[in-house]
C-alpha cells in the first residue's frame, strides 16, 4: 500500500526540539493572492459550509502558520545541521477552500502551488509504557478527514504569540503539540517526558490534500524511563555498587546482596513510618513514597547515601507532591527516638534537591491503586450491583496484594494497569468472588489470542513476583546494617564534620565567584 504522505525533511535521525528553527517572513512565505473572481467563488463556498447545519459541526476561521519550504543550516563549529522551517501566515478558511474541498475544474485550474494555504499541522506519535502507539479516530462532524484514524495533533496558533520572534514561534509549535496530545488522549501532562524524550521525526506533506504539511514529533510517557528487565535491574544495582567501591578504595564494602538486605530493612521501616504517620497518608501516597525510595537506589549505593536519611526525605517530598500539607515542625514530630532530632529538619532541607535530581525531576508516580479502584467500580457497576459486599471484599483483598507489591520490583517491570488487573484476579480467587464473565467480556473480549496469552503470562509473572519475594534472615540483615555503618560515605552524612566542611567550601566558592563576577 502506497503512503499518501511524503517526507520532505529526510531526517537521518530524530531531532531534539532545540535542533530545529524557523524563519518567519510574511513577505516571502505567504501564499500569493488568487484572482478576485476565483477568490469570490471560494468565499461563497466557505459561506455555504458555515450555513451547513450538520449536527456537531463547528467551523470557524483562524490564523495558521504557512509552511513554504524547509532548509538545512550547517553549524560551522561542529558541522551539525539544523532544520529550518520557512514560515508565513495563512488561515483555516484558505486551507479548506484550496486544499481540502473538491473543486470544479473551472476553479481548480486557476489555483497553483503558490496559491495553496499549506497550514503547518503538528502531530505527536505518542508511545505508551508498553510500547504501543496511540491513535485517535476523528469525529464524523469534522470537515477535515472525518472518520479517519490519526495521531494526536492539530495546529500551532499564531494568535498565541507574544512576539513574532523565532523563539516564541518554536515555543508555540512545541506547546501546541503537547496540548493537543493531552487534550485528545487525556494523558497526564506530568507523565510526558518533554525534557528527555521529545523529538522531531519528520516534516511531511499529505499528497491527497495537495501537499498539506505537518511537523511530526515523537513523545513518550515517563514509564519508558522506569521500566526495565530483571537483567537490567541487576546491572544497574551492580554498577551502583561497583562505582562506590571503586571510588572509596575500601576493602570492607557491602556486596550487592548485602545492599539488597539493607534496602529491604529500610523499606520496611519506611512502610511502617508511613502507616503511622500523622496526618494519615493514603495508600497511593505510601506507594509513591516507596517508589521514590526504590528509584533513588536504582542508580545509587546505600554506602554513598545512607537510607536512614533518604527514606525520611522521600516521605517529606511525598507530602508535597501528594498535597499532604504539613509544616517541617509537624513532620519532625512524627520521628521518634532519633538522637539527631534537633537537626533533622536541616538534614531534610539539605537533601531534598539531591533527591529530586536523582529522580530525574520526574516526581509524578502512577501507582496501581487508582486503576485497581477503577476496575472495582466498573465491576460493581456492571456485574455486582446486587452484591455490594462482594465488591468490598474484592477491594480489601486486592489492596492487600497491592501493599505486598511495594516490597518487590514489579513497578520496575510492569505498568500499573497490569499490576491492578493482577490484583483484581488475585482478589477474586482469594475472596471467592466469581468475576469470570466480566474478565472474559470486558478484559479479554476484544483481544486476539496472542494478546490474551501475553496478558495471562504477564499476570502470572506479577503474581509470582509478589508471592515469591526474597526473604532474608534477620541475623544476616542485622550484620549488613551494622557493616553499612562502618563503610558508608561520611562526606555525604550531614551529621559529620567532613560534610559540613565540604558544604562550607562549596558555599565559599560560590561566594568568591559572586564577589568576583557580579556587580
Amino acid at each position: 500500500m502506497l503512503s499518501t504522505w511524503t517526507d520532505i525533511s529526510n531526517l537521518k535521525k530524530p531531532l531534539k526540539f532545540n535542533e530545529f528553527s524557523v524563519n518567519f517572513n510574511t513577505d516571502l512565505y505567504n501564499a500569493k493572492p488568487l484572482p478576485n473572481d476565483i477568490q469570490k467563488k471560494l468565499d461563497n463556498r466557505w459561506n455555504e459550509l458555515l450555513d451547513d447545519d450538520k449536527p456537531g459541526r463547528i467551523l470557524y476561521n483562524e490564523s495558521k502558520f504557512r509552511l513554504h519550504s524547509v532548509d538545512w543550516k550547517t553549524n560551522e563549529d561542529d558541522d551539525s545541521k539544523q532544520l529550518i522551517l520557512n514560515l508565513g501566515l495563512t488561515d483555516y478558511k484558505s486551507f479548506i477552500c484550496t486544499q481540502q474541498q473538491i473543486l470544479p475544474d473551472e476553479i481548480r485550474q486557476h489555483i497553483e502551488e503558490d496559491h495553496l494555504s499549506h497550514p503547518l499541522g503538528v502531530g505527536c506519535l505518542l508511545i505508551t509504557s508498553d510500547s504501543y502507539f496511540v491513535f485517535v479516530k476523528r469525529s464524523s462532524a469534522c470537515i477535515d478527514s472525518p472518520h479517519m484514524y490519526d495521531i494526536p495533533g492539530g495546529h500551532a496558533e499564531p494568535r498565541n504569540l507574544k512576539t513574532n520572534s523565532k523563539e516564541d514561534i518554536i515555543e508555540e509549535i512545541i506547546s501546541s503539540t503537547i496540548a493537543e496530545c493531552v487534550d485528545e488522549t487525556n494523558v497526564d501532562r506530568n507523565s510526558l517526558l518533554v525534557d528527555s524524550f521529545f523529538f522531531v521525526i519528520a516534516v511531511v506533506r499529505n499528497q491527497t490534500q495537495y501537499g498539506r504539511p505537518s511537523i511530526e514529533f515523537c513523545l513518550s510517557t515517563q514509564y519508558n524511563q522506569w521500566l526495565f528487565t530483571v537483567e537490567q535491574l541487576k546491572e544497574l544495582r551492580t554498577k551502583a555498587n561497583n562505582d562506590y567501591i571503586r571510588k572509596s578504595n575500601s576493602t570492607n564494602c557491602l556486596t550487592v546482596d548485602e545492599e539488597a538486605m539493607v534496602l529491604r530493612y529500610y523499606e520496611l521501616q519506611l512502610k511502617d513510618f508511613c502507616e503511622k504517620f500523622e496526618p494519615p497518608m493514603t495508600k497511593m501516597a505510601i506507594a509513591v513514597c516507596m517508589q521514590y525510595f526504590k528509584r533513588f537506589y536504582l542508580n545509587n549505593s546505600v554506602m554513598d547515601y545512607h537510607p536512614k536519611d533518604i527514606y525520611l526525605i522521600c516521605v517529606y517530598l511525598t507530602c508535597k507532591t501528594e498535597e499532604l500539607r504539613i509544616s517541617i515542625t509537624d513532620f519532625v514530630a512524627n520521628i521518634k527516638n532519633d538522637p539527631d532530632l534537633d537537626i533533622i529538619g536541616d538534614i531534610l532541607l539539605s537533601y531534598e534537591l539531591l533527591l529530586i535530581e536523582k529522580l530525574k525531576f520526574q516526581l509524578v508516580i502512577h501507582t496501581a491503586y487508582r486503576p485497581f479502584e477503577g476496575l472495582v467500580i466498573d465491576l460493581k457497576t456492571h456485574y455486582l450491583r446486587d452484591n455490594v459486599n462482594d465488591a468490598d471484599r474484592l477491594r480489601l483483598t486486592g489492596y492487600k496484594f497491592l501493599d505486598d507489591t511495594l516490597l518487590t520490583d514489579v513497578y520496575f517491570l510492569f505498568p500499573p494497569s497490569q499490576i491492578a488487573l493482577t490484583a483484581l484476579l488475585f482478589a477474586s480467587v482469594k475472596a471467592t468472588v466469581q468475576i469470570d464473565e466480566y474478565i472474559l467480556k470486558h478484559i479479554y473480549g476484544s483481544l486476539e489470542s496472542v494478546q490474551m496469552q501475553n496478558i495471562k503470562e504477564t499476570i502470572r509473572l506479577i503474581a509470582n513476583a509478589v508471592r515469591e519475594k526474597v526473604k532474608y534472615k534477620k541475623g544476616e540483615v542485622k550484620q549488613a546494617v551494622e557493616k553499612l555503618d562502618k563503610c558508608y560515605n561520611i562526606l555525604n552524612d550531614p551529621r559529620s564534620e567532613e560534610y559540613k566542611k565540604k558544604r562550607f567550601e562549596q558555599f565559599q566558592s560560590i561566594t568568591d565567584y559572586e564577589a568576583k563576577h557580579l556587580p
